[in-house]
């Protein structure tokens, strides 16, 4: 099987072809990535191994935890080739790929660094090809992880880190480490993405959403946001954002309805400080998005977290190759209307009575 590997998710990326287990080329990617580096990088590969993209039987990619940038540039290849070709496409944990590169054996954790002193790990126990999850993935600070360590195996774990981390690591104590960019990620994440799409577990584009080391434009430690996507038991935290914003609240029945109409309906919530305080969805229809939703708590504006989510479903609505978003907003609901307008969304109608009997401003942003 002929496959593209793409890994975007750390400093050094690459991309690479392998064909049934081996890694056969690899075109290293500029720290500096940008997408009108990517593709030209992809042609210098190809062109080197002789084959063309046509030939492509699957795309593999690296989905996070990771850089903003590289991922949101390495995911959007993938899901177009995969659009375009209409191929497999596997998306691989980072911490998976990292964990199951040679020569690395017995009990493994890989440490990305995120924001603040925390991390993003996962031990593994690793014997010959073979492999098994000792955790989930975690998001800790390094004391915790060797605690967490300590409750799982009385096994000394080997950690895989970058260069400027290794002091730290030696201040806890822990004997064993290895440096990531000495690891060659090409084979775990061919061998991994390979096995993945011959068991049938492929990807659909639309549902592969990369794990950022951070959210976009993140500035302040102190500030703990996180954006995930919504899940049921996140309802109730939901429905009273609901209420207590706006006059004709949906009720909670139609979230949990929104939540089962997957391949149309996306919806996100955002933590800060531990607490849900916001959320934001829109609907795909066929190459636009529809923005249905869009409220952070009244207790938590004013902080610039509207935005903040706002931009991070453009990402995502870019990302899955549509061509314009849509969004309807109240007349006298200034705040909004002064966001949309920043970020790029343009006046283009009225449509009367939409709320009642308040009118509704039409929207409308190319991608």
């Amino acid at each position: 099987m002929f496959l593209l590997g793409i890994d975007t998710s750390t400093r050094k990326g690459i991309l690479c072809l392998g064909k049934d287990g081996r890694v056969i080329a690899i075109e290293p990617l500029s720290e500096r990535l940008t997408s009108e580096h990517i593709l030209p990088a992809l042609d210098s590969l190809l062109k080197k191994n002789g084959s063309k993209v046509k030939d492509l039987k699957g795309i593999v990619v690296s989905s996070g935890p990771g850089s903003f940038t590289g991922l949101r540039i390495g995911v959007s290849l993938a899901k177009s080739l995969t659009y375009a070709m209409k191929i497999p496409l596997v998306g691989i944990s980072t911490l998976d790929v990292l964990a199951l590169s040679p020569p690395l054996k017995g009990i493994v954790c890989p440490l990305l660094k995120a924001y603040g002193d925390e991390y993003y790990a996962q031990f593994y126990e690793r014997r010959g090809e073979n492999f098994k999850r000792l955790s989930e993935p975690l998001f800790l600070s390094l004391e915790k992880i060797i605690r967490e360590r300590e409750n799982l195996t009385p096994e000394k774990a080997t950690f895989v880190l970058k260069e400027e981390e290794a002091e730290e690591i030696k201040k806890t104590g822990e004997p064993f480490f290895i440096l990531r960019e000495s690891l060659p990620v090409a084979s775990a994440l061919l061998k991994l993405g390979e096995k993945r799409i011959k068991e049938g577990k492929k990807d659909l584009p639309s549902h592969l959403v990369p794990l950022y080391i951070s959210s976009p434009s993140f500035k302040k430690t102190s500030e703990r946001i996180n954006i995930r996507q919504m899940r049921k038991e996140d309802i109730a935290a939901v429905s009273e954002i609901e209420r207590v914003s706006f006059p004709n609240p949906w009720p909670a029945h139609a979230f949990l309805v929104e939540l089962e109409k997957r391949d149309f309906a996306y919806y996100w919530v955002m933590e800060y400080q531990n607490r849900l305080v916001g959320y934001a969805g829109y609907w795909r229809i066929g190459d636009e998005a529809h923005l249905v939703n869009l409220a952070i708590h009244p207790s938590f504006r004013r902080k610039g977290l509207g935005e903040r989510l706002m931009r991070f479903i453009l990402e995502h609505i870019r990302d899955q190759g549509l061509t314009m978003v849509t969004l309807e907003v109240r007349q006298s609901n200034i705040a909004a209307q002064k966001l949309y307008e920043k970020l790029g969304f343009q006046k283009i109608a009225i449509r009367p009575h939409y709320y009642n009997t308040e009118d509704a401003i039409i929207y409308w942003k190319k991608m």
